[in-house]
Formats: structure tokens, C-alpha cells, sequence
């Protein structure tokens, strides 16, 4: 489904999605370590970034990990986005690009509904610290 106005102004940050495939050896049928795909290249797609300034502790803040904490992509509601997918911020001149986060959790899909024309899926999305080479490749 095509982009509305609304979302072609707002939605200025690319990214591509990698979902996991699971490899089995042909001779002995065990399965091995996945391997991340590309699902999609350049999506257009708005990231949400939040504020999580932790609670004190003794020795440091805690990070709080809250719906209310946790960064969320809105994408177009076509876009197949499942849990557990790395998403690779590839917006070009972006300070945040080359970041990867993982999807949490299933989307919630907005699609046009009457007057409303929502068309859109919002991702709760975490920071990955160590992602898989086939991402960062």
C-alpha cells in the first residue's frame, strides 16, 4: 500500500530488515546457527527515539525498560516487520545511521479504516549491542 501525504513528510529515515533463516546440515539433517537475510532494503520508515534517564541506584542509574522508555519505528502497514527482526537505521547523513535494533514483540498494524488514514505499523523496537555480521555486513 502506497505511503498518504501525511507519511511521505514525516517518514525521512531508511532502513533495511533482516529476518532469520534457519540453516540444516543436508547429511546429517541437524540444524546449525541461523542466518540473518535481507527481508527489505530501504524502507521508509520514522524512528522514535525516547529519553530514558534511569532511576539512581548505589552505584549508577538503571536503565528502565518501560513501554514508555522503549523506541518505536512507525513504517507503512504493508511492511513485514516480525519479532526478532534486526532493523538497520541506512538513512543517509543521519548521526544515527548504521545503528541496529531488534523488533520486540508482534507490530501493531493501523490500517485505513472510513476517514481515518492511518495505514501504519508501529514497532517497538531495543538497541542491539552485538548484532550479527550479516547485519553490520
Amino acid at each position: 500500500m502506497a505511503l498518504n501525504r501525511r507519511q511521505r513528510l514525516a517518514y525521512k529515515h531508511l532502513c533495511n530488515i533482516y529476518r532469520s533463516q534457519p540453516v540444516t546440515d543436508p547429511v546429517t539433517g541437524e540444524r546449525g546457527d541461523d542466518v540473518y537475510q535481507l527481508v527489505a532494503a530501504a524502507v521508509p520508515c520514522l524512528y522514535q527515539y525516547t529519553t530514558n534517564i534511569g532511576e539512581p541506584g548505589r552505584i549508577a542509574r538503571l536503565e528502565r525498560v518501560t513501554l514508555l522508555t522503549t523506541d518505536s519505528i512507525r513504517c507503512a502497514v504493508d511492511v513485514d516487520v516480525q519479532e526478532g527482526d534486526y532493523l538497520r537505521d541506512v538513512t543517509p547523513g543521519n548521526p544515527n545511521a548504521r545503528t541496529v535494533h531488534r523488533a520486540q514483540g508482534a507490530p501493531m498494524r493501523i490500517p485505513n479504516a472510513g476517514r481515518r488514514r492511518a495505514n501504519e505499523s508501529i514497532v517497538l523496537i531495543m538497541p542491539e549491542q552485538k548484532p550479527p555480521a550479516e547485519v553490520l555486513a
